[in-house]
């Protein structure tokens, strides 16, 4: 057990240290997901705006 204590400990610190990556990785595309949902949200409400600008002109337009 002692001499085979080493490369348990080893094998130990490999798998942490792919959990510690794995959660890395995890947490940079949580925030790449949630910056790509906020710039299309962003993106949206420009679209909205614009859209209703759109209406506006188009409705005075009719009424003239």
């Amino acid at each position: 057990l002692r001499r085979a204590l080493p490369q348990l400990s080893e094998k130990i610190a490999s798998y942490e240290q792919r959990v510690n990556t794995v959660k890395v990785n995890h947490e940079q595309i949580e925030r790449e997901i949630s910056s790509a949902i906020a710039n299309l949200m962003e993106e949206l409400k420009h679209r909205e705006k614009a859209l209703y600008t759109e209406a506006e002109v188009h409705m005075q337009s009719q009424l003239r």
